[in-house]
């Protein structure tokens, strides 16, 4: 090749060299952008299906036990305890193992029971505290000091894990709420030494069966979606009181409700 074509060929080149770069940055800029845009899109139409969180829900059980209610009456107290979570959704969230639910709020409804009327009329709700959020433990006091009955709520911050702290049973923080039948709360340091149950537990048992108690008393049995009783108007079989169940809890809307039709059980 001559020289001289050689030389108008590389002077050509020389020229249009950075027009070519210009345009090879300018597509990939293009296919760059259009990607991005692409990805927005479909992250907008999914309702951020890819890193969100499900719309919040309630969960509401009623808290179990076996106790006796007010002293000398048939009044008695049912606790539910709720929260309100939100399931994780999309990849990210869910990865790998399903995620971890988010909870919001977490509550105690308190019931004030007439085994006579059977009627369950809500008190008041105890918010959990954020320093008892985790491994939440709420618990009845069998002890009445007049119209006051005690709960109290028990459980650990969020960031201080239980196995760090000792094993489930071993709370490092409480909370005690005197609640009177008006539906007065205030908070103690401990439950007074006064406050009495209704019979001693070496007596429980015994009363359980009598016949001819004239003494009124209501015995219940609460688990986590009904509640019964036990009272000393109860019909009699074999010398001993017929349990009856007497509320259940409705899921949708976590309140107490009473049982239609027959409620005995043995």
């Amino acid at each position: 090749m001559p020289k001289s074509v050689l030389y108008r060929k590389l002077y050509n080149y020389w020229l249009i060299k950075p027009y070519l770069s210009k345009t090879v940055i300018c597509c990939r800029f293009t296919r760059l952008s259009s990607l991005i845009v692409v990805i927005l899109i479909w992250v907008f139409t999914t309702g951020f299906s890819f890193f969100g969180y499900n719309p919040p829900e309630d969960h509401s059980r009623i808290l179990d036990y076996n106790n006796w209610g007010k002293p000398d009456s048939h009044l008695f107290v049912v606790l539910t305890f709720n929260q309100r979570t939100q399931i994780p959704s999309g990849v990210i969230n869910t990865f790998p193992n399903g995620g971890v639910t988010k909870t919001l709020k977490q509550w105690v409804s308190v019931y004030l029971c007439d085994a006579d009327a059977r009627k369950a009329k809500k008190l008041v709700e105890l918010v959990v505290p954020d320093e008892l959020a985790e491994d939440t433990v709420v618990s009845l006091s069998p002890r009445w000091l007049e119209n006051t009955f005690f709960i109290s709520i028990r459980g650990n911050k969020p960031s201080r894990r239980s196995f760090l702290y000792g094993p489930p049973g071993s709370k490092k923080n409480e909370h005690i709420y005197a609640v009177a039948l008006d539906g007065t709360v205030r908070e103690v340091n401990v439950i007074p030494s006064k406050a009495k149950e209704h019979v001693a537990a070496e007596q429980r048992q015994d009363s359980h069966y009598k016949t001819d108690d004239s003494r009124e008393y209501v015995w219940v049995g609460a688990s986590w979606h009904e509640v019964i009783i036990s009272t000393n108007q109860s019909p009699l079989e074999n010398g001993r009181r017929l349990n009856e169940r007497i509320f259940i809890l409705n899921k949708k809307s976590g309140e107490l409700e009473p049982v239609e039709g027959c409620r005995f059980v043995k």
